[in-house]
């Protein structure tokens, strides 16, 4: 396999594994459920990218079981979201409608600490991230000038004012797979070259993910008609900023700059070092009777 898609492939398998074992510690922890969306969302993307490079079969089969976890994560993060939304709206933990939240979230998290504890106690996980694969030229392809111009045709058709909240959806989890793609190639990039791209689309990301809250938080309360009412009006505002949004700031201009500016893709700097990580590192198990993983700790990014 080619050295710089395992590097970057195995990076991202660590940092999974590591986020499972915090998120198993304190399911109820919102920002370790975060962490670990985050992590599954990284490692996808590099089976996503570089597809062609991995054993589609193992490769299919665990990225079955990453979707598993992903909807169980989803489901108690959604719960926290919106407990936090009608407290932020005025609504007391007594009322109706954050009683039936709580209610949710706790039996969601439940279900997620079982399926974590599940998978980290299994003796071994498919490896999908190591599974030999036709060699790859080191010199890959540079998929990233095409990836800069459909990411900025989809904002453009998701910031037009007729287009629907399920539309604006779908380009929230595509500039999530731009943004882990820019990631990605970051190390072939001189230091800080990429940073004020990153920056815009956390930026971009955060306009786009408070308008879903809404969104998700609507459709667990559909049928409470006073906390639906105050998260539509929230609702209405966060959409008038996202497309204020991009209008300003993701104009013609700056989709030349960004194809310019990736178009200049190197070779990885520093160069790859030889991973020392085995095999049998990457399958340790953790150890869920402490409930402490076996490897270092870390808060995910």
């Amino acid at each position: 396999m080619n050295t710089f898609i395992r590097q970057q492939t195995t990076t991202r398998w660590m940092q999974w594994w590591e986020a499972m074992g915090i998120a198993h510690e304190d399911p109820h922890d919102s920002h370790a459920i975060h962490d670990l969306r985050v992590a599954i969302r990284r490692l996808t993307q590099c089976f996503r990218l570089f597809e062609e490079h991995f054993d589609a079969a193992a490769v299919g089969k665990f990225r079955k079981q990453l979707h598993r976890l992903m909807r169980n994560c989803g489901v108690a993060r959604n719960h926290h979201i919106a407990e936090k939304l009608l407290e932020d709206a005025g609504f007391g933990k007594s009322s109706a409608s954050m009683r039936f939240l709580s209610k949710g979230r706790k039996q969601a998290e439940k279900t997620l600490a079982k399926d974590l504890k599940k998978m980290l106690q299994r003796k071994e996980v498919e490896a999908a991230a190591l599974t030999p694969a036709p060699a790859a030229p080191e010199d890959l392809e540079n998929p990233m000038p095409d990836l800069v111009g459909k990411f900025f045709a989809a904002g453009r058709e998701a910031a037009t004012p007729a287009s629907s909240y399920a539309e604006m959806h779908h380009f929230r989890v595509d500039a999530k797979h731009f943004r882990y793609s820019v990631e990605l190639f970051e190390p072939r990039f001189e230091p800080d070259r990429l940073a004020p791209i990153l920056a815009a689309l956390r930026e971009l990301q955060d306009k786009l993910g408070d308008m879903n809250d809404c969104v998700t938080a609507l459709e667990l309360l559909k049928k409470h008609k006073r906390a639906s009412a105050a998260i539509q009006e929230l609702l209405e505002q966060r959409e008038h900023m996202f497309r204020s949004h991009w209008k300003r700031y993701f104009g013609p201009k700056k989709e030349g700059l960004w194809i310019s500016t990736f178009s200049a893709m190197g070779k990885p700097s520093p160069a790859p070092r030889k991973l020392k990580t085995r095999r049998a590192d990457l399958l340790r198990p953790v150890n869920t009777t402490s409930g402490t993983s076996s490897g270092p700790r870390g808060k995910q990014k």
